[in-house]
């Protein structure tokens, strides 16, 4: 079932593994990773416009309809895999194709390419010498001044 929405904001939330090729036993995260994925599109399901999904070995994306949600997402995340650290970017906006529920792949829009900005710069930040790192950054239309007053928050909480 797809739905068209693209005048209405949702959030996009990007997340990749930092240094995924190190991992031990691949074959074996790789299953525990995509149980994580399903677990999150079951417990999350009544805020998920279109669910988790593996999109790479070690990136997922999804679309949901509620932002506090993907900080719960991340916090059951990290309480998965205490030894694997992630980046997420997310992206607040509209979703100008139509939007698949059961699978996040082949929608387009602001909500994406603002998503797909922030984690680009996370991993950006990552590689640097930089002292302000942090590991989620979210990119909106919302007023710039809110935005960083709301990235500060969770660079010192997460």
């Amino acid at each position: 079932m797809s739905m068209n929405s693209g005048k209405n904001n949702v959030i996009a939330l990007i997340a990749d593994i930092i240094n995924s090729r190190k991992i031990q036993n691949r074959a074996i995260f790789q299953k525990e990773f995509i149980d994580v994925i399903n677990n999150i599109n079951n417990r999350f399901d009544e805020f998920i416009v279109s669910k988790f999904t593996v999109t790479t070995g070690d990136e997922f994306q999804g679309l949901v309809n509620n932002a506090p949600i993907i900080l719960d997402i991340v916090t059951y995340i990290k309480s998965n895999f205490k030894d694997v650290n992630f980046r997420y970017g997310v992206g607040i906006g509209g979703i100008v194709t139509d939007i698949n529920k059961n699978i996040a792949i082949g929608a387009d829009g602001p909500a994406y390419y603002m998503a797909r900005e922030a984690i680009n710069y996370v991993k950006a930040m990552g590689n640097s010498n930089k002292k302000a790192k942090t590991d989620i950054l979210i990119q909106s239309e919302l007023p710039l001044q809110k935005l960083a007053y709301i990235n500060q928050l969770l660079k010192n909480n997460f």
